[in-house]
């Protein structure tokens, strides 16, 4: 597992694992709130709060250390988690919580890449066969075990799309947070999210169904805003300052059992043969890929006496 730093990184992999937690129960908790409210309301909102919230708790410390900063250092990052999740709740009105879930798991494929191109850091060509058995897995969950048939429409792409994005995200954050503490990024990219997420929900949505909009649904809001943006943000950012962005997206795939778990609770949503079996090898993956990174490597360096 890569790690940057002294110290130990296990602290900072719970981190990622809570966030996992949260993020579990919060995308079939989404789909259930959209049953009430529409998702650019539920996005506009729900970034928003959480951007007041986070501005009234550290407005201060985080404008004072954005001042300090370039905006290339935190408007990249945010710009990406603004695509991410307007990309994921949307496609939750097109697929299933789980398969979102899974398909959320997937900057594992995508952030060594960008890594090499962003942070010029060595491609690991020993992950390869795991991202190729990673894609296998993804064609299984996609198939359709009934027909048999792959089934890959606008929810998957908008999953994907939602990958990409958050593997973007990941990298530029880890190349700008050793000058922008976790907490004043967090609070920028609830903000950046939030102010684009609400003026897309002013200009192509009605502001009148919002009275219909029932408890739960602004219960659904409040759990999102509170748990899965200001906790999670500050949870992943202060674990991407000793883990490389590879090693958060591994974790993040932690996700997609959690995810799968609760939206049967709480959705009664199944996989079929197919799916749980794409799921297993996702998972195998993980395992095999984090024990494989955490294993001393052979040096290739005499050391002359």
């Amino acid at each position: 597992m890569c790690e940057k730093g002294r110290g130990g990184t296990l602290p900072y992999a719970l981190l990622i694992l809570l966030q996992s937690v949260l993020y579990g129960f919060g995308t079939p908790l989404a789909k259930i709130g959209f049953r009430s409210i529409t998702v650019l309301w539920c996005l506009g909102i729900r970034f928003s709060g959480a951007a007041v919230l986070m501005l009234l708790l550290f407005g201060r410390r985080t404008v004072r250390t954005l001042r300090a900063a370039q905006a290339g250092a935190w408007l990249p990052c945010s710009l990406a988690m603004a695509v991410a999740y307007a990309s994921c709740n949307m496609a939750l009105q097109f697929t299933t919580a789980t398969n979102v879930g899974f398909l959320m798991s997937l900057p594992v494929l995508f952030t060594p890449a960008l890594a090499w191109l962003l942070l010029k850091r060595p491609y690991p060509r020993r992950i390869i066969p795991i991202q190729l058995a990673v894609i296998v897995g993804l064609y299984l969950l996609c198939c359709g075990g009934e027909s048999g048939s792959f089934t890959f429409g606008i929810g998957e792409v908008l999953g994907l799309v939602c990958a990409l994005a958050l593997a973007a995200a990941l990298v530029f954050s880890e190349r700008s947070l050793p000058g922008i503490d976790p907490v004043s990024m967090a609070t920028a990219q609830a903000t950046v999210t939030g102010v684009l997420c609400l003026t897309a929900a002013l200009i192509f949505d009605d502001v009148a169904v919002l009275p219909q909009v029932t408890t739960a649904a602004w219960l659904v809001v409040a759990y999102l805003a509170l748990t899965c943006t200001c906790l999670s943000y500050v949870l992943q950012n202060t674990a991407l300052t000793r883990l490389s962005s590879y090693t958060v997206s591994l974790l993040q795939c932690t996700q997609t059992i959690l995810t799968a778990a609760c939206s049967y609770l709480l959705l009664r949503e199944r996989l079929t043969a197919v799916g749980l079996t794409g799921a297993a090898i996702i998972v195998a993956c993980v395992v095999w890929e984090n024990w494989q990174s955490g294993r001393p490597q052979k040096s290739s360096v005499k050391i002359s006496s």
